[in-house]
């Protein structure tokens, strides 16, 4: 089987997590930026102040994950622009592995932007949302 790296993008409260953890399955790895802000009582905590620090520990782990041979490598962030994943694309690439980039749950509509909004469970504010919507690419 050859080895993979999916790609994920959607907004919080899509499901990207959950997506993640059944691709994963118990030999994947998921790298996400969200894990640098989840404390040691496993509560979520973002500090916009260190989302750099978040995303480079998350460039990290997927990089070791590559060169480890990990045989499924999920990267579970927003990524609302194609330039927020294209360096793991290349990358994943690189490494030999077969990279599939999937969106979870893209609102096409202000109705099902607000329904994400309403289960999204990370406090980001409705312009962010709303932003991200008019982004998206």
């Amino acid at each position: 089987m050859e080895n993979t790296v999916y790609i994920l993008r959607g907004f919080p409260g899509g499901g990207k997590s959950t997506v993640a953890k059944t691709l994963a399955g118990n030999d994947g790895i998921i790298c996400s930026a969200d894990d640098y802000f989840i404390n040691s009582e496993g509560e979520y905590f973002f500090q916009p102040i260190r989302l750099k620090d978040a995303h480079s520990v998350c460039f990290g782990k997927f990089l070791q994950a590559l060169k480890d041979g990990c045989p499924t490598v999920v990267l579970d962030n927003t990524n609302i622009l194609k330039a927020h994943f294209t360096s793991y694309k290349v990358l994943g690439e690189s490494y030999g592995y077969m990279v599939s980039v999937l969106e979870v749950n893209i609102p096409k509509s202000k109705e099902d932007l607000e329904v994400l909004i309403k289960r999204g469970t990370h406090g980001v504010p409705r312009k962010t949302y709303y932003r991200w919507m008019e982004q998206y690419e």
